[in-house]
C-alpha cells in the first residue's frame, strides 16, 4: 500500500507540475511518468498493444501533416542546406562520444549505433542487424529519451516562455475532420508498411495526411483536440516502458556514463540551435526542436502543441534519421574491415 501511494503520488506531482507550469504536450510527459512510475515503484509493466501505439502515432502524423501548407513545404524546400548540415554535424558529435561507451566493454558498433541520434526501434532493428548488443543500444538510446523528456517541458516553459499549447478551436471541430483523422492514420500505417519507411507510422501519416489536406473536403482540416491528446498519452505510456528494475540492475554500470553522453549530446544540439535557427531563418524554439536529439513521435508532438513550424521539425529530424539509415551501415562496414 505505501508504494501504491507513493506512485500515485509522484504521478500526481508531475501531472500537477506540468498543469503548472503549464508545459506543452501535458498528456505526453503524464503518461511517460505513470509508464516509468509503476514499472520502478510497482514492477508493474504498462503493455501498450503494438497496433495501439502505432495507431497513436500514425494520428500524430496526421496531426502534424494539418500545419503544413504547401508554402510551408516551400520554406523547408529552401532550408534544406541548413537541416542537412546540423543533422550531419549531429550524427558525427554523436559517434565521437559513442567512444566513451567502449571504456566500460562495449563493441565499436554497439557504442556507435546506442549514441547515433535516430529513431530508438529503427536503430535497434539495424544493431540486430550488424550484431550489435540490442540490449545496450536499447538503454542507452532510450536514456536518451528520457533526457529529452525530463529537460524539455522545462526549457519550453522557462526558455522560450511556451505556454501549454494553443488554444482549442472553438467551433472548427466538425464532421470532416473526424473523417481526417479516419482516413489519414489507417492510409499512413499503410503507405508507411509498403514503402517500408523510417519510423513508418509516423511518417507514412504524415505523407498520407499531407495528400488529404490538398483535397477540397480536407484541406482545412483538423485533429480533434480529444484524440491528439489520447495519441499523445498513448506515446507517453510507450515512452516509459523499457525503463524497470532488471534493466536498470543489469546495466547499472553503463548508466552513469551513458546518462552524461546523452545529456552532452542534448546540450551540443541545444547549442547548434541557435546558428541553425539563425541559417534557416526561425524562431529559436523551432531551431532546438528541429536540432534535439530525442525520439521523433516526442519532438514532434512537442513542436505541434507549441505551435512551433511543424515542417521544418519534421523534415529535420526525418532527414536525420534517414541519413543514419542510409549512412551508418556503410560506415560501420568501413570500421570494421578496418579494424580487421
Amino acid at each position: 500500500m505505501g508504494r501504491i501511494a507513493l506512485a500515485v503520488a509522484v504521478i500526481g506531482g508531475v501531472s500537477a507540475l506540468v498543469i503548472v507550469v503549464s508545459a506543452p504536450a501535458p498528456a505526453l510527459f503524464v503518461g511517460f511518468t505513470t509508464a516509468v512510475a509503476l514499472a520502478l515503484l510497482l514492477e508493474r509493466h504498462v503493455v501498450v498493444p503494438t497496433a495501439l501505439g502505432r495507431s497513436a502515432q500514425a494520428v500524430l502524423g496526421g496531426s502534424v501533416a494539418t500545419q503544413v501548407d504547401v508554402d510551408g513545404w516551400g520554406s523547408v524546400h529552401a532550408q534544406l542546406p541548413a537541416v542537412l548540415a546540423a543533422g550531419t554535424l549531429t550524427i558525427v558529435v554523436a559517434v565521437a562520444m559513442g567512444h566513451l561507451l567502449r571504456r566500460h566493454g562495449v563493441s565499436r558498433t554497439t557504442a556507435v549505433l546506442a549514441s547515433v541520434p535516430g529513431g530508438a526501434s529503427t536503430v535497434t532493428a539495424i544493431a540486430a542487424d550488424l550484431g550489435a548488443d540490442q540490449r545496450v543500444v536499447v538503454v542507452v538510446q532510450y536514456l536518451r529519451v528520457v533526457v529529452v523528456i525530463v529537460t524539455l517541458p522545462v526549457l519550453l516553459a522557462t526558455v522560450f516562455g511556451v505556454s501549454a499549447g494553443r488554444p482549442p478551436v472553438p467551433s472548427g471541430i466538425d464532421a470532416w475532420d473526424w473523417a481526417y483523422v479516419a482516413a489519414a492514420a489507417p492510409a499512413g500505417l499503410l503507405v508507411g508498411h509498403l514503402l517500408r519507411l523510417p519510423a513508418p507510422a509516423v511518417v507514412g501519416a504524415l505523407l498520407a495526411g499531407t495528400l488529404l489536406m490538398l483535397t477540397p473536403p480536407f484541406d482545412a482540416a483538423l485533429t480533434p483536440p480529444l484524440v491528439q491528446s489520447a495519441a499523445l498519452l498513448v506515446i507517453g505510456l510507450q515512452s516509459g516502458r523499457g525503463f524497470d528494475r532488471r534493466t536498470l540492475a543489469d546495466l547499472r554500470g553503463l548508466l552513469p556514463v551513458a546518462v552524461v553522453t546523452s545529456a552532452l549530446l542534448v546540450a551540443f544540439c541545444a547549442a547548434i540551435a541557435v546558428p541553425f535557427a539563425s541559417w534557416a531563418g526561425v524562431s529559436s524554439l523551432d531551431g532546438y526542436l528541429a536540432t534535439s536529439p530525442g525520439g521523433l513521435p516526442v519532438v514532434l508532438a512537442a513542436s505541434l502543441d507549441s505551435g512551433g513550424d511543424a515542417a521544418l521539425v519534421s523534415v529535420t529530424q526525418i532527414a536525420r534519421l534517414l541519413t543514419v539509415l542510409l549512412v551508418m551501415p556503410i560506415v560501420l562496414s568501413v570500421m570494421r574491415r578496418r579494424g580487421s
